[in-house]
């Protein structure tokens, strides 16, 4: 019988195929040419927008949530797999961007004292190589690792994610493409990457010329005001991390096989 977080992962991953129906019209999965939209200013010049013609569906935000939800549920699945029955009632899978075990030089105390208090309680009564496996693990530890922010990492995504959609609805902004190549009369004119988005002017020309912007379509996803991600790349960065890199090793800890 397949382990619970493994069924919580395939269910995440249902609602990723699940997402990409939630298009009017479905976005093609490779990239794709789309005819601009053109408004006349003169006899001798037009404005050209980028005009995708994709409307999002206001469940999508309903259903990356429940996606998410998975993805988090199925890593504390597997961490009550992991500790003993009297410990399940606080534990949870840790994701932390701060390291909770940095001390004062000058005091020799804590420098978060609330982080490494919420640690050892999400952590209580785990194995000492399973709290090694998931030190190793956590964004502040890879940040020092890799030389990169914390909170880029896919855990601290999946936690930053998760909590914002917990309190308020996720925000997605209307499509756009990336890797955008502007083609004029059939001929590449300029790469206008990384990413634009819906109704940009790409070019003021002659009118009625055959303008077209190519790319692949991705959808701005924000917190609140802010907009630092895309679907469908953060949802795939996140499934793919944590069925690769985070469960296996932990599944190892269990002591007999496991059903991927």
């Amino acid at each position: 019988m397949t382990d619970s977080w493994r069924l919580k992962l395939l269910r995440a991953e249902k609602h990723l195929a699940d997402l990409g129906d939630l298009f009017a019209p479905k976005p093609p999965t490779e990239r794709y040419p789309y005819p601009c939209r053109e408004v006349l200013k003169s006899e001798e010049e037009s404005d050209y927008f980028m005009d995708l013609g994709i409307a999002v569906s206001p469940y999508f935000a309903i259903v990356a949530g429940d996606l998410l939800f998975n993805i988090r549920s199925a890593l504390d699945h597997l961490i009550c797999a992991l500790i003993p029955d009297e410990d399940k009632g606080r534990a949870q899978f840790p994701i932390f961007t701060a390291d909770p075990f940095e001390m004062n030089q000058r005091t020799g105390k804590p420098v978060r004292p609330e982080v490494l208090a919420a640690w050892e309680r999400q952590t209580k009564g785990l194995p000492d190589p399973v709290i090694a496996l998931l030190t190793l693990m956590q964004p502040y530890c890879l940040a020092r690792e890799q030389g990169r922010e914390a909170r880029h990492f896919a855990l601290a995504v999946l936690s930053a994610l998760q909590n914002a959609d917990k309190h308020r609805q996720l925000i997605f902004s209307k499509a756009g493409l990336t890797k955008v190549e502007l083609i004029v009369n059939g001929i590449t004119v300029d790469y206008v990457g990384p990413s634009l988005y819906d109704g940009k002017q790409m070019a003021s020309l002659p009118p009625h010329m055959d303008v077209v912007t190519k790319g692949s379509v991705v959808i701005p996803l924000g917190i609140g005001d802010d907009v630092g991600y895309a679907y469908p790349d953060v949802f795939n960065l996140i499934l793919n991390d944590v069925a690769n890199l985070v469960l296996p090793p932990l599944e190892g800890q269990l002591g007999r096989p496991v059903e991927p």
